[in-house]
């Protein structure tokens, strides 16, 4: 959809199974059929993501490049972050102001996930109005212990 700030499609090595250890990848199509990404690494653990992609139509396809036995269950995990989709168990602490060119620490909470899944978020840093910077967030609530990602989006910096 429009105003769709991260997409993204993940297969994960611990939700596929079937005889041996089946190696799925991973392709991503927009609505010509024109390849745009893929993900190919050894075994199930593939990842496609899109940073503000454009609103319209893909094509997502996940493929067997090794299925010993010819079949191999599996669950594709997706992610559509929106604005609208504000998370009010996510709590962001910055500083009040932030100087160009300067370090400043910024802490991230969040209570109340179910466990046994994985979760994914953005946060927007605004200037003036305008998106600064962005940080993608993601939580893996499938581990006892839950971990958690962070990694720069976007940013816009100003020369």
């Amino acid at each position: 959809p429009a105003g769709t700030m991260v997409a993204r499609f993940a297969l994960f090595n611990a939700d596929t199974s079937g005889e041996g250890q089946p190696d799925l990848d991973l392709y991503l199509a927009n609505a010509d059929g024109l390849l745009i990404q893929r993900s190919e690494s050894g075994g199930s653990d593939e990842m496609i993501t899109m940073v503000n992609p454009a609103p319209g139509e893909y094509r997502l396809c996940v493929a067997g490049y090794s299925v010993p036995g010819g079949s191999a269950n599996y669950k594709l995990s997706t992610w559509l972050v929106t604005p609208d989709k504000a998370a009010d168990n996510l709590k962001v602490n910055l500083p009040g102001l932030v100087y160009t060119g300067k370090s400043a620490s910024v802490a991230y909470s969040w209570s109340g996930l179910d466990s046994g899944k994985r979760y994914l978020g953005m946060t927007h840093f605004l200037n003036a109005g305008a998106v600064e910077a962005a940080t993608m967030l993601e939580v893996d609530t499938t581990d006892p212990l839950p971990s958690f990602r962070f990694g720069r989006a976007v940013s816009n910096k100003r020369k």
